[in-house]
């Protein structure tokens, strides 16, 4: 994978996840590792550390604030890309220190917000 970035993807629907993949390829700012689930992405965490990460909120095995948890002590930046409304979290929630991008909102909103990500890590996109 050379020296290309790695983004975490996190989210359990697997149109949504095709869809992220397919964009972040598209749009060159690296490499996608999608997982399904908290746990194995969790487990994943114990190995590697992405430039940054897609994080849907809401998963089967429950919310992903401990992978969100995992990501902020490491210092790497995230999207959380879920439906829920971001005041539906509380203040204090770690999913705050992440950049919210709707569900619904235009794809080029969550390119521009991973390529800021990025940024913010250190890494440039190609875009």
């Amino acid at each position: 994978m050379s020296n290309q970035s790695i983004i975490l993807v996190l989210e359990d629907q697997p149109l949504i996840s095709m869809e992220l993949e397919s964009m972040i390829s598209d749009a060159q700012l690296g490499v996608a590792v999608t997982m399904t689930s908290c746990e194995t992405a969790s487990r994943w965490l114990e190995d590697h550390t992405p430039e940054t990460a897609v994080l849907d909120v809401g998963l089967k095995d429950g919310d992903s604030r401990a992978v969100a948890e995992i990501l902020v002590k490491r210092g790497v930046p995230f999207v959380v890309h879920t439906a829920r409304e971001r005041e539906s979290e509380p203040n204090c929630c770690v999913f705050q220190r992440g950049t919210w991008v709707p569900k619904l909102s235009e794809p080029d909103d969550l390119i521009s917000a991973i390529a800021l990500a990025l940024a913010s890590a250190g890494r440039h996109p190609r875009h």
